[in-house]
């Protein structure tokens, strides 16, 4: 039923302390391709968290977080190391090299 999944939606951003345009961000995510465009500062980082954190709970093995730049891989990593609720594993893959990676989210 449509109405008790949104509230699974709801219930799962509330761990995070979601707004209410993040949780908008996040059932779009999980419903359909979604390309979240928002104002630096108004938590497109943390709609992206949520949203590899659902798909992990979901089952789903790996997921893929891509910056734009080599610097945003070690920052974003430490942000989802640090809030994620599902005990990601994270790998950290640049341009810059680095070894094969392991992890739920490279």
């Amino acid at each position: 039923d449509i109405e008790a999944w949104r509230a699974a939606v709801t219930d799962h951003a509330a761990r995070y302390s979601a707004w209410p345009h993040q949780v908008e961000a996040l059932r779009s995510a999980i419903e359909q391709n979604t390309i979240v465009n928002m104002p630096t500062g108004t938590g497109k980082t943390l709609v992206a968290l949520m949203v590899l954190d659902a798909l992990h709970r979901k089952g789903e093995s790996i997921s893929l977080f891509v910056v734009n730049s080599v610097a945003l891989v070690p920052q974003q990593a430490r942000y989802i190391r640090t809030h994620t609720k599902s005990n990601l594993q994270v790998a950290e893959m640049s341009s810059e090299g680095g070894g094969p990676a392991q992890g739920d989210v490279l």
